[in-house]
Parts: structure tokens; C-alpha cells; sequence
């Protein structure tokens, strides 16, 4: 088969990360094509070393009409044989831009109704009879999909998330990253790994540090990741008095190192449907 992975950016995220795993493990010989909607390209060069795919980026704006049109000039251009599309920008450009008869239309939805906005809900509502099948990664996700947005349960399917777990093997961990950081061997780190935007609720923990401080005068919070949060977040952590307990350490692609540094790992999301880093933080032990 030809199949046509379209999703809303390849930069990090879970759904992203979803993808990457599924196509390292994929065993059939398939022609498999992967493209971002978006500009953000992070994850390009590791689809390229893990994967088989032929990978684009289109680097259209984040509500650009033009990636309706796009998609339908994709599934032109490839020949492809089945549509599977990931997430909210790319599901309602497939739901409206996919008109070939005879090509199967997978959408797969990665989160729950806090970040649905009402134009994909409206799309969703209207047009989902088009796909072969809607994919959820969690059985609440897709109890909200048959209860909030309509999809017949005979379309419903579960798809875990999944991590790799050969990374996350004992010789991952770095005992120097501790020194590197100036971080004491017997001090407590609590660890978030993530996204810095506020359906991640990475403030709970710097403020949690600050209250945790009281009776563990020593303990860490270590943030790493990046987002639109993360000046606010230093700028909170500044005016808490937490500058030398809270370190913010941006994106980091060697997740099991960073991992390994961690002596609790927290997962303060107002909203999850199957977190990736809960299950890479399990997979680290």
C-alpha cells in the first residue's frame, strides 16, 4: 500500500512522537509518506533516521486555508491508497479536502474536548461520515468523540500510545548530569518533561516546589521542555524566590538522559487523553 500520514507539524509533541514510534516499528513494506501542515520541523531529521518515510513540511500558517487544497493536491501526487491524519488541523483539511472515491480516510485524535475549538467541532459534527474510521488514544477520548462530537460507535477504535523502550535501558542514565547542573547527589528533583503551555500546567510545580521548600529545604524542580509559557514561567519562579531551585532547561532531544535526572517525575496536565512522557517517565523506572 502507498499511505499518507498529514499532521498538523513536525515539531515535538506527543502526537508527533506517536507517529515516529509507530513508523520505527512499522513491518510491512509499505510506501509510507509523512507531511507537516505547519512550519515547525524539529522531529524531521530523527523520521529520517528511524523511519523509511518520505517526509515533507509545508510550512503553512496554523489556520491557513490553503491546506485543504494542499491535502487534495497530496493525495494526487502521491497515488496514496489510504489518508490518515493526525490531529485537529489536519483532520478538517482531510474531511475537506479529501474527494477521491475509493481511498479509506483515517482520522486519529490525540486529545480531549479542552482543546477542541468550535470550528473543528463544527467540521467534525459535519463531516465525519467521510472517514473509514476515527481513532482515539485513549478510551476517554473516545468516549468524548462518541458523546461530544457524534461519531457512531461502529467508527470508534482505541489506539494506545507507545514508547520505544530500548532507549530508556539502564545505561541511559547520567550520573554526571547532576554535577553538570550543580545539583547535590542527595537532593530531591521533581521533573516535568513537556510542553510549556498551560493545559501542561507546568506552574503547579514551580509553585509546588515553593511549598515543598518548607519541609525539604534542598528539593529541585527541573522543567525541560519549551513553549509559549516559558518566560512567564522564569519570571515566576524569579518573583517566588525559586531562581536557584526551580532550572528551566528548554527542549532537550536525549529524553532518557534527562529522564535519569529526575527522582519523581510529575505530570500536572489540566488535560490528558494518554500522556508520552507519564509512559517514558514509567518506561525510565
Amino acid at each position: 500500500m502507498r499511505i499518507l500520514h498529514i499532521i498538523d507539524h513536525l515539531g515535538v509533541g506527543g502526537a508527533q512522537t506517536f507517529l515516529l514510534n509507530l513508523l520505527a516499528a512499522w513491518r510491512r513494506e509499505d510506501r509510507v509518506d509523512v507531511v507537516g501542515l505547519g512550519q515547525a520541523d524539529d522531529l524531521v531529521s530523527r523520521f529520517h533516521e528511524k523511519t523509511s518515510a518520505t517526509v515533507r513540511v509545508l510550512g503553512l500558517g496554523k489556520h491557513d486555508p490553503r491546506s485543504i487544497r494542499r491535502v487534495r493536491d497530496l493525495v494526487a501526487e502521491t497515488g496514496c491508497d489510504l489518508l490518515h491524519a493526525h490531529l485537529a488541523k489536519s483532520i478538517l483539511s482531510a474531511l475537506r479536502g479529501q474527494r477521491r472515491a475509493g481511498i479509506p480516510l483515517i482520522l486519529h485524535e490525540q486529545s480531549l474536548s479542552y482543546g477542541w475549538p468550535w470550528i473543528y467541532r463544527f467540521g467534525m459534527r459535519r463531516w465525519q461520515g467521510r472517514a473509514a474510521r476515527v481513532i482515539g488514544s485513549s478510551r476517554s477520548t473516545v468516549e468524548h468523540l462518541g458523546r461530544v462530537l457524534g461519531v457512531p460507535e461502529e467508527k470508534l477504535r482505541v489506539v494506545y500510545n507507545m514508547v520505544d523502550l530500548d532507549p530508556f535501558r539502564a545505561e541511559a542514565r547520567d550520573p554526571g548530569l547532576r554535577a553538570e547542573l550543580g545539583i547535590a547527589p542527595d537532593v530531591p528533583v521533581l521533573g516535568f518533561l513537556g510542553r510549556l503551555a498551560t493545559v501542561k500546567g507546568p506552574a503547579f510545580l514551580i509553585r509546588a516546589v515553593g511549598r515543598l521548600r518548607e519541609q525539604f529545604p534542598g528539593v529541585v524542580g527541573v522543567l525541560v521542555g519549551d513553549g509559549p509559557l516559558r518566560q512567564e514561567l522564569e519570571r515566576e519562579a524569579r518573583e517566588l524566590g525559586l531562581s536557584n531551585s526551580v532550572r528551566i532547561v528548554g527542549y532537550q532531544a536525549d529524553v532518557p538522559r534527562w529522564l535519569s535526572l529526575f527522582d519523581v517525575a510529575v505530570v500536572p496536565s489540566l488535560s490528558e487523553s494518554f500522556g508520552i512522557s507519564a509512559l517514558e517517565a514509567m518506561a525510565m523506572g
